[in-house]
């Protein structure tokens, strides 16, 4: 709090916002629940509320409104009005925080779409700063690092110089454009709150609202791939030479449905697009997801060796490019059977099992939407309060049994008993489970858009039953 004072008494916007924004980062970075990250902001406005003069207190509270949660910005906002009506007011630039003046926008992407790195750049008054974001498209389009540096013409020539792997392009984009592709990544980043480092943890609050001024029209259209397109692209390949060296015909279907339907699964990416990094998530996809048949385990490397060739060319990638894909698939193709056999993915497959089986034509972004409906009620392998490899998550014993131990030594609100929790609990699990009704998952989807993790979200579901 003192390193904070001082910078508000310097006036410099930028700073304090990213100051008080690591303040906040804090907690979860630390691992603290929801009830104790409030407690640490409460504890933030009560000291700040004893600053002499109250105009610096003000002043904090206004960066909280800027930078905070939803949770954060209406607690600051009691506190500002406190203040203000015991004459703290707060100094005239904080009128400017998160209002900075958008200038010129840079993209630099790889050949494979697999990464992108957006740089945008803004100025308080004469003073500039840059804002980066580093997007992971390997899964879903997410910021995987963010950066803010007071030297943005050093941060723009440093990122155009950089080439991480063949087919780099840098190049100087509308700021609409910077917008599009860099607003959806962070606001993953946020509602994840997993993955990345405690400087990129700070930074991302104050870049979500710096990106926001960014005009919201204006930007490239996004293609949007149909299951048609996919179906198509699964027909061209089978259809090529490729296709024909793919192994049995059967056997090679299943695979391109696969491979493609994971590649064209989210706006703007086309089916059929390969990358070093993507095959290895999509084979890990297909081992988290399918039970195999025999057959189709013993084609894995002909059928996936044979699509990923075509896959590079219909890319038009070159011979570099391709090389690389075909380093990587080598030992992902040698680690798949351990990867498939792991108990954690066996799990997986369990989450899905009833809708996927062997088929995989289905549409790959149903299955991500339920396995993201299904991972709020049960959490996921590799997450926090993952339950064992060993449960078996199709059983609705099974599930209630995991509820129960949940929620065994949760704090009961008055009237409840550990009873009354418990089956209100199973009940909501169960409604995430099915997806029915869906105004269960749409009210826990915003709960959990407001910061709250799965946990609380449950519970504040369980309240309208009591």
């Amino acid at each position: 709090m003192t390193e904070l004072w001082q910078v508000i008494d310097t006036g410099d916007i930028l700073q304090a916002e990213v100051q008080v924004a690591g303040m906040l980062a804090l907690p979860g970075l630390n691992g603290a629940d929801r009830a104790e990250s409030e407690r640490y902001v409460k504890a933030l406005i009560s000291t700040a509320s004893s600053r002499s003069p109250r105009s610096y207190a003000a002043a904090f509270y206004r960066l909280l409104m800027s930078v905070g949660s939803p949770t954060v910005k209406k607690a600051a906002s009691g506190a500002l009005r406190e203040a203000t009506s015991l004459g703290g007011y707060p100094p005239g630039w904080v009128t400017e925080i998160g209002k900075p003046t958008p200038d010129k926008a840079w993209r630099r992407h790889d050949a494979f779409g697999d990464e992108e790195v957006i740089v945008a750049t803004f100025s308080y008054g004469d003073k500039q700063h840059g804002v980066l974001v580093r997007v992971d498209s390997i899964v879903l389009p997410v910021a995987a690092a963010v950066g803010i540096s007071p030297e943005p013409d050093r941060l723009v020539a440093a990122v155009g110089n950089v080439s991480d792997s063949p087919g780099d392009q840098f190049e100087e984009i509308s700021l609409a454009q910077a917008r599009a592709l860099a607003e959806g990544p962070l606001t993953r980043a946020a509602q994840s709150g997993r993955g990345l480092t405690a400087a990129s943890a700070t930074f991302l609050p104050v870049a979500r609202s710096h990106i926001r001024r960014l005009p919201g029209e204006g930007a490239d259209p996004v293609a949007a791939f149909t299951a048609a397109d996919r179906a198509a692209a699964v027909a061209e390949f089978l259809a090529s030479p490729h296709g024909a060296q793919a192994g049995d015909p059967e056997v090679a279907r299943f695979w391109a449905q696969a491979l493609t339907g994971y590649s064209g699964r989210t706006d703007g990416e086309a089916p059929a697009q390969v990358g070093p990094r993507k095959i290895a998530a999509m084979l890990g996809h297909v081992a988290s997801t399918f039970e195999l048949t025999g057959a189709q385990l013993d084609g894995l490397a002909t059928a996936v060796t044979a699509w990923a060739t075509w896959a590079a060319e219909h890319q038009r990638l070159d011979e570099a490019a391709t090389e690389l894909i075909r380093a990587t698939l080598a030992k992902s193709l040698g680690d798949f059977a351990s990867a498939y056999d792991d108990p954690q993915s066996a799990l997986a497959r369990a989450y899905v099992s009833d809708l996927s089986g062997t088929a995989a034509d289905i549409d790959v972004r149903d299955l991500a939407a339920a396995v993201t409906r299904r991972s709020v009620a049960i959490p996921l392998p590799g997450t926090r309060d993952a339950v064992p490899a060993t449960t078996d998550v199709t059983d609705p014993a099974a599930r209630a049994a995991v509820v129960e131990r949940e929620f065994a030594s949760c704090a009961l609100d008055a009237g409840q008993t550990r009873e009354d929790l418990i089956a209100s609990a199973t009940r909501v699990v169960e409604e995430l489970w099915s997806g029915q009704p869906a105004s269960t998952w749409d009210a826990a989807r915003a709960l959990l858009a407001e910061g709250r993790n799965r946990h609380d979200a449950i519970h504040a579901l369980v309240q309208p039953s009591l």
